[in-house]
């Protein structure tokens, strides 16, 4: 939880909720507008630690 992560498709979140007995993870993609997406845990594809998380989205997250 609350961990930047990028999905097997190329989609880069943050989660907000996991699901253990659905198997799914709640991403934040837009905390702006509050876009949530449920992805299965199983299309997770990597942890971002802070230097792989792109500039563009680090910008915006400082920008709030």
């Amino acid at each position: 939880k609350h961990d930047q992560v990028r999905t097997i498709g190329g989609i880069i979140g943050k989660v907000v909720q996991v699901d253990q007995d659905q198997d799914t993870v709640i991403l934040v993609v837009d905390e702006s507008k509050n876009v949530r997406m449920r992805v299965t845990r199983q299309s997770v594809a990597a942890v971002l630690s802070g230097e792989e998380i792109p500039a563009k989205i680090k910008e915006e997250d400082t920008a709030r």
